[in-house]
């Protein structure tokens, strides 16, 4: 097998547009019916990433003309969302979000740092049937800052940084008891000027829906459009007054949001490394176990239980898309 080396990993800068392209993904997941408990923030900007990181993918596979398919996820709560197929096997991207200062300059300066890193495959998608031995987990490190509290949110700000405000809606709202629609939703605003709000949520086909907003200051205004849920809103700016959203069709109305409901989904100075893969059962027989919660380098507390193995363990991605070929070829035969 040969030997990993930094010099086959792949170092690409985020575009803004593959974050945002990662918080358009979220937004849409959260609306999904049959949700769990809603996550938390950290855990969203972790999808923001791995979503980015999956774009990216895809365009280094378009660049470096890398024969590819898409194929239908296998994951119930992700319909209509497409994995990669490289020669007839399905490819997992497996993404860490590297989001400690510290972390991001010794892993830019020093990227051979991530051979001793930990490359973590989700557990529990790993036990789900549906897929093969010989399907692919590609691993990739993502570096960016996050705004985890307001402090870092006005710094991001005032230095004229792009956020993103959204302020996730609890269950009363996001999956209601009943499947009815929100009648006269309205939402008001106490700020002493005007201000920017989209809301997200399903309407009565069970379809993703936003409509946009303009709340003039201390006026009630109804939402032009039908929902049966709301999962979140986002805001042009961070409010400093409280906004109201109303419905007497929600039993827990009104809803009252203050400054410090909102939170920035936003990753700033992002770089994905492309560090190297392994086949689904090859990573899965050598694998130990990151508990949720647990500490790893570069990983501050595991979101939830990964198998792990060290990236220097990995496959080079030059040999990976030499194969690519291989099979497409293999696949083309009679």
């Amino acid at each position: 097998m040969p030997r990993l080396d930094v010099q086959d990993f792949i170092r690409l800068q985020f575009d803004p547009d593959t974050t945002r392209a990662g918080i358009d993904y979220v937004l849409r997941w959260l609306a999904q019916p049959g949700q769990r408990a809603a996550p938390t923030y950290d855990a969203l900007r972790e999808q923001v990433a791995e979503k980015a990181a999956e774009l990216a993918f895809r365009r280094l596979l378009e660049s470096e003309g890398i024969p590819h398919r898409f194929i239908e996820s296998n994951t119930f709560q992700e319909a209509g969302v497409f994995d990669v197929s490289l020669g007839g096997r399905r490819t997992t991207l497996c993404t860490t979000l590297v989001s400690g200062r510290k972390d991001i300059s010794r892993f830019h300066h020093y990227p051979a740092r991530f051979l001793g890193a930990p490359a973590l495959a989700p557990a529990e998608p790993h036990r789900r049937p549906g897929q093969g031995d010989e399907d692919l987990y590609l691993f990739a490190f993502v570096t960016g800052l996050v705004t985890r509290g307001h402090a870092s949110l006005n710094r991001a700000m005032q230095a004229g940084q792009p956020v993103y405000l959204a302020s996730l809606l609890p269950p009363a709202w996001a999956s209601p008891p009943q499947w009815r629609a929100m009648a006269d939703l309205a939402l008001k605003s106490e700020e002493e000027d005007s201000l920017e709000i989209e809301v997200f949520g399903l309407d009565g086909a069970r379809r993703f829906q936003s409509c946009p907003v303009t709340l003039p200051p201390r006026a009630r205004v109804n939402v032009p459009a039908e929902f049966h849920t709301l999962t979140a809103l986002r805001a042009n700016r961070l409010p400093d007054a409280r906004l109201g959203l109303h419905s007497p069709a929600v039993a827990a109305s009104p809803k009252l949001l203050g400054p410090l409901d909102w939170h920035n989904l936003w990753a700033y100075g992002m770089q994905v490394f492309f560090v190297g893969y392994q086949t689904r059962g090859e990573f899965g027989r050598g694998a130990g176990v990151l508990r949720q919660g647990a500490l790893a380098l570069g990983v501050p507390a595991a979101r939830q239980d990964y198998l792990t193995r060290p990236v220097n363990t990995l496959r080079p991605l030059p040999e990976l898309f030499d194969l690519v070929h291989i099979w497409e070829d293999q696949r083309g035969k009679p």
